[in-house]
């Protein structure tokens, strides 16, 4: 008699694995997807928080801006004008933030500032708008409701434009 070496597995175990691994999947890959989601909100609400922590900044340092906003004229602060230094980390999508971005800064009558951000990604390869659309400070620092926020848009949506002196 030969003795014969059975070392493979059988259909039945081949099966019950690939039918757990079936199963694992489909629980698994919904989660993960909404946390890359959920953390390339958290990106733009980050990367527009730093937006407004520059404008900050540029708003005591740059007289021009000064002398606007105590006429309680609303100032436009581009992209451009504030991240020359490129302080923002790379889009969350692979793409690059676009010129539709601002923070706006309004001076009420009791002297308080109000900043409103949009920033806007076209990610490569499409023509599409991902990021924050005219959101203010006050929701931005609320993580809670900057994550909620109808403000965080991932489709074709037409940009804001910024009413206000520009830089």
């Amino acid at each position: 008699m030969k003795n014969i070496n059975n070392k493979g597995f059988t259909l039945v175990e081949l099966l019950a694995t690939m039918s757990i691994l079936s199963v694992i999947m489909i629980l698994a890959v919904p989660n993960v997807v909404g946390i890359v989601a959920r953390n390339k909100n958290k990106t733009y609400i980050e990367d527009a928080k730093k937006l407004v922590s520059i404008s900050k900044y540029k708003m005591k340092s740059d007289s021009s801006v000064k002398e606007i906003l105590s006429k309680n004229n609303p100032v436009c602060l581009s992209l451009q004008y504030l991240d020359a230094g490129k302080e923002l980390n790379d889009a969350p999508n692979g793409g690059t933030y676009n010129n539709n971005s601002y923070v706006r800064i309004v001076k009420d009558s009791s002297g308080k500032y109000t900043y409103t951000v949009q920033l806007l990604e076209t990610p490569s390869g499409t023509t599409t708008y991902s990021g924050i659309k005219a959101i203010d400070s006050n929701t931005l620092n609320n993580s809670t409701t900057a994550s909620k926020s109808d403000s965080i848009v991932s489709s074709n949506v037409i940009p804001t434009s910024c009413s206000g002196t520009k830089f």
